[in-house]
């Protein structure tokens, strides 16, 4: 387990707790080591690792947790300037992070690099209004295909990239997301990135009116949120049922679906959001 940067997170969070060096290490590694892997000069083995968490109390979602936010190779930090840059239409910014990307790629030839390159090359396609690269794309579609268990990366780069995916292969990696997700099902975040999932997915087929595969996706959606307090999903899915009613020719079922989700929205004070599903809703009105 590298410590160039984990040492540096563990020794902020050592830190934070005002636990000296001895205090930490006392039964687990010597003084001398634990101040080499802090300053990144050093590997660990993974069971002394997560003893040095256990003696700083900080479970390992709290460690990844810190650690995302200061480390820029992170894939959070990552997707969060992408998406800055993809909501400003910034392409001096996206490629920008093309360059770092491919840096990282050379450093530590991590595939994920490869893919984040690729997604950002198509929004570059799509901002300057350029077809998108059919075998670029594939190459995610095919690691994808390849990949038995999805975890939350495979979720978070799926749906990511929906946009540049012809509707066909969306809706089969959809169903595809569902099945290979089983291994995680049971993590929060996993059910919770599903149903986003499902529904940008939606989203994307009610634009490309490709109504078709839009009634099973619905379904998978709705047993992903059973049991759970997502509700800001739940409303949401409610949201894009209203939006197919409309788009199959329920009109009034679906200007309920889609009012009622909305009349949530401004009542838990997202009037931002609100607002802008009501313009959506107009739009799928006229």
């Amino acid at each position: 387990m590298n410590g160039n940067d984990l040492g540096v997170t563990l020794r902020e969070l050592r830190q934070s707790k005002d636990m000296t060096l001895t205090d930490t290490a006392k039964g687990i590694v010597s003084v001398p080591f634990l101040s080499k892997y802090e300053r990144g000069n050093s590997d660990i083995s993974a069971t002394n690792f997560l003893s040095l968490l256990d003696r700083l109390n900080v479970n390992l979602r709290e460690f990844d947790e810190k650690n995302h936010r200061i480390n820029q190779r992170s894939q959070r930090v990552f997707l969060h300037e992408c998406n800055e840059a993809v909501i400003s239409e910034d392409t001096f910014l996206l490629t920008q992070l093309i360059k770092r990307e491919q840096d990282f790629l050379q450093q530590d030839n991590n595939y994920r690099h490869e893919y984040n390159i690729i997604l950002m090359q198509q929004w570059l396609n799509s901002i300057n209004g350029v077809p998108f690269d059919n075998d670029q794309v594939k190459v995610i579609t095919n690691y994808l295909l390849q990949v038995d268990d999805w975890s939350h990366y495979e979720l978070e780069l799926f749906n990511n990239g929906v946009f540049c995916f012809s509707a066909e292969t969306v809706g089969f990696l959809c169903k595809s997301a569902f099945r290979k997700a089983t291994a995680f099902s049971k993590l929060i975040t996993n059910r919770n990135e599903l149903a986003l999932l499902a529904i940008n997915v939606i989203l994307l087929l009610l634009d490309r009116n490709a109504l078709d595969q839009i009634a099973s996706i619905i379904a998978m959606a709705e047993s992903s949120l059973t049991g759970t307090k997502f509700y800001y999903e739940r409303n949401k899915l409610n949201y894009v049922k209203g939006l197919y009613a409309l788009r199959t020719g329920d009109k009034e079922n679906g200007l309920k679906l889609a009012n009622d989700a909305i009349a949530i929205m401004y009542s838990l004070g997202s009037h931002h959001d609100a607002k802008a599903h009501q313009d959506e809703l107009k739009k799928y009105l006229n």
